[in-house]
């Protein structure tokens, strides 16, 4: 009985000490992979941004340059009796003082210019509207000088003239309507040449060398 009671306590005594030993478990670690190789790194700082191409304006044809009509040339029937009849103390005179024009019509005039001067000099011819009467030598009034684009087309390049020497000019007087698209009124037009001179120092003529004045005489 008493082997019996010893073997029950040693066996107590042996499931006590198995059951308090932990359990060995092996822990198994992986070890990580060893990362790729970058071969290029690239930042944001090192990407060059692509460049935008700017818009390109418009390409737009060059206009050319509108020449003006080329001058009239003075008919030698003008030009004589502007020779004949050019006063020698005269500075500029117009032949015919005046012409009689309907509405459309044109007339030509024969300017003749002496230089007086004791040396060459550069001279610049002008030709304006200057006024207007009618029959019984009222002013005709216009809101516009309307009858300025009578002569409109008279351009003249400035020009040396020789001291002594006499050049010729024409001059074309274009009657048009008014500034509403009437017939002009009939009366005398008149207009004015001015003579402008560069005093001998070869600059832009500046100074009045003389004037004179020829009238259209509107039906």
């Amino acid at each position: 009985m008493r082997w019996i009671i010893l073997l029950l306590v040693l066996g107590v005594f042996l499931f006590g000490c198995s059951a308090q030993e932990p359990a060995v478990v092996e822990e198994v670690v992986s070890e990580p992979e060893p990362a790729e190789e970058v071969l290029e790194e690239t930042t944001r700082e090192g990407v060059a941004p692509t460049p935008v191409p700017e818009p390109e304006d418009p390409i737009v044809p060059e206009e050319e340059p509108v020449e003006p009509e080329p001058q009239p040339e003075l008919t030698d029937e003008l030009r004589e009796l502007a020779d004949d009849n050019f006063l020698e103390s005269s500075r500029v005179q117009v032949f015919p003082s005046f012409k009689r024009l309907a509405d459309g019509e044109s007339g030509m005039y024969a300017i003749a210019l002496s230089n007086q001067e004791v040396f060459d000099d550069l001279f610049s011819v002008d030709v304006t509207y200057k006024k207007a009467k009618d029959q019984y030598q009222s002013s005709i009034s216009e809101e516009e000088d309307f009858a300025s684009a009578w002569v409109a087309e008279n351009v003249y390049e400035d020009q040396t003239i020789v001291r002594g020497e006499n050049v010729y000019l024409p001059v074309v007087a274009t009657v048009g309507e008014t500034s509403d698209g009437k017939a002009p009124a009939p009366g005398v037009y008149t207009f004015e040449v001015e003579i402008l001179q560069a005093q001998g120092d070869g600059e832009t003529p500046t100074k009045v060398y003389a004037r004179a004045e020829f009238t259209v005489q509107v039906q």
